[in-house]
């Protein structure tokens, strides 16, 4: 590089003096040669004018021999060559020549121009002498009538002699000049090029990692290019200081990494590992992609992790930025939680194992639902013992078997929405898909709620548009579905409304179920669709609630290839909103 600029400054230079040595030259010798022809003439016309007298009186007497003595005496003494021409043309004398044996000059270009009165020069070949010559010719008057024309002319070689000894000159001081020139243009653009050369030297060190690099100009006041040493100097130690706590922030974060119980791993935009804590390259280790003597870096991720979730997994954290799921690999179970760090096109994953957790949530379930279906037998013998005693109770008796009856019956809808639950969690429930008329759907459902909500002074209504299409869905779950929001929304409202909003919009349907009740925080909105999950414990076990509701909610969406959101807070009411294809291939 330091080469490539010194030789574009220094040709710059090479290429500025041979351009203006050209040009002192090509403009210095014309305008010289054409001072020199002026000066020459104002020579020959002061010549002519020196002489005039003489050969005016030679003229008076006649005596044109002695003019002819006089004029070649004169052309001895000089270089010049003088001719008197009479006005028709003849010649009557010459320094040169015999005047008898030239021919008639009338035509000449500066005869004709002093016959006009005025003195006229010429630059032309003689026909005569056989060579170039400078004419300057001047009328010699007598009482004002042209008596003949004085000529003197100068021969241009010996023009040429001088002004090619002078062109020699000129351009000998133009060489040495420019010569010089040079030689000067040479130790500048060295002395230029040399400590950017320097300094280019320095920043490549500094691009290799020798951060400790630093420039040192030889002398003092070198101005800019003190500046930038010291701006580069400066810029070295805060680039050490930034690396220096970079490099701790990366040791403190792998430190960090490395002590992470749950496998960590960050790929790149193609998939590959790129860094992985040890907790992962033991779970590599056991799907058989990694041993003690082997390493993951730049390995395909689902070449580390055989598991088909995972791939999607990571597509759709890049697609949202963030993403969590459940992916089984081999014989485990773990919750994925995923980043994408789009500055560097990075991905971050977490794996959570919860295989034992799964184990014993099954247990539980396996528990409940064996529990469910053995209880279920005694509890409807109870029931029946119930009724036939309460045909036969009297005064007091009655009201206890009412509190039986009560309390059994919300033991059996326990039971029964434990059954649902079990079922539709483990897609044991048979779907009985069909078209579907929502608006009966709906009907049907705040029918069943008209006589609760009005012993609460609720208003109850649904507003259904017109024209809907029909759904391809279960009528049973989707009414089941509607009672159980209907239901938690009454529960919940003491005052205000209740309302049901249907619509359609594009391949979906929207259903929304409103209240102006009592809320719900968002910090139990994340919770309340899990089982027994209750927000508000006392009002639920005083109403009657199990907790079960809005998870049988939840998998009755799921189960039609839905969604359901809830908005709410507290004191604002809430809302449920409902988002059905309306029409698809039923699950299972």
């Amino acid at each position: 590089m330091k080469h490539t600029l010194f030789s574009k400054i220094y040709l710059g230079y090479l290429f500025l003096i041979v351009i203006l040595s050209t040009l002192i030259i090509a403009f210095t010798l014309p305008g010289m040669k054409k001072s020199y022809i002026a000066n020459l003439k104002e020579e020959l016309v002061f010549l002519a004018q020196s002489i005039e007298d003489d050969v005016t009186a030679y003229i008076d007497r006649g005596d044109y021999a002695g003019l002819d003595s006089f004029v070649k005496e004169v052309g001895r003494r000089g270089r010049q060559r003088i001719t008197v021409i009479a006005p028709d043309g003849t010649v009557l004398a010459d320094s040169r020549e015999d005047p008898s044996t030239m021919e008639n000059h009338s035509r000449r270009p500066e005869v004709q121009g002093a016959l006009a009165g005025r003195i006229a020069s010429s630059l032309r070949y003689s026909s005569t002498v056989k060579e170039e010559m400078l004419y300057v010719a001047m009328p010699i008057e007598d009482g004002g009538h042209i008596v003949c024309i004085l000529r003197v002319s100068f021969f241009l070689k010996d023009i040429r002699v001088l002004l090619d000894t002078l062109r020699r000159d000129i351009v000998t001081i133009v060489a040495v000049v420019a010569l010089v020139a040079l030689i000067a243009a040479l130790l500048l653009s060295r002395t230029i090029t040399k400590p950017i050369g320097d300094f280019v030297d320095k920043v490549n060190l500094v691009a290799e990692g020798n951060l400790d690099t630093r420039i040192i100009l030889k002398g003092k006041g070198e101005g800019e290019l003190k500046v930038l040493a010291d701006s580069f100097n400066a810029m070295a130690e805060r680039l050490q200081a930034l690396v220096d706590d970079l490099s701790a922030k990366r040791d403190e974060l792998e430190n960090t990494i490395a002590s992470l119980s749950d496998p960590l791993v960050l790929i790149d935009e193609e998939m590959k590992v790129v860094l992985y804590n040890d907790a992962f390259g033991e779970l590599a280790r056991k799907e058989g992609a990694y041993t003690q003597s082997s390493t993951l870096d730049k390995k395909p991720i689902w070449e580390a992790l055989r598991s088909p979730d995972l791939v999607p997994f990571i597509e759709r954290t890049k697609e949202d930025g963030r993403a969590k799921r459940e992916i089984a690999i081999d014989s485990s179970i773990f919750v994925c939680s995923g980043g994408f760090i789009a500055a560097a096109g990075e991905t971050v994953i977490i794996f959570h194992d919860v295989t034992e957790l799964k184990r014993l949530e099954q247990i539980k379930k396996d528990f409940v639902t064996n529990v469910s279906h053995e209880l279920r037998t005694p509890l409807t013998v109870i029931q029946g013992y119930i009724e036939t005693l309460e045909e036969e109770a009297v005064g007091e008796q009655k009201r206890y078997i009412e509190v039986m009856k009560r309390h059994t019956a919300n033991l059996m809808n326990i039971v029964e929405d434990l059954l649902t639950l079990s079922g539709l969690e483990e897609g044991k429930v048979t779907a009985n898909f069909a078209d579907v008329d929502i608006r009966t759907v709906v009907s049907d459902a705040v029918e069943l709620f008209r006589s609760k909500a009005a012993e609460k002074g609720l208003v109850l209504d649904a507003d259904v548009a017109p024209r809907l299409p029909s759904i391809h869905g279960d009528a049973m779950r989707l009414e089941q579905m509607l009672i159980n929001l209907i239901d938690n929304a009454i529960r919940y409202t003491d005052r205000g409304s209740v309302r049901i909003v249907v619509g359609a919009d594009g391949e979906s349907m929207r259903i929304e179920v409103r209240d102006t009740g009592i809320g719900i925080p968002r910090n139990h909105q994340s919770r309340i669709f899990e089982r027994f999950y209750v927000v508000d414990k006392s009002r639920s076990r005083e109403s009657g609630g199990t907790g079960l509701g809005l998870s049988i909610v939840k998998h009755i969406v799921l189960l039609h290839g839905g969604s359901i959101d809830v908005r709410s807070g507290p004191g604002g009411g809430t809302t449920f909103v409902i988002t059905l294809p309306i029409s698809r291939t039923p699950r299972g």
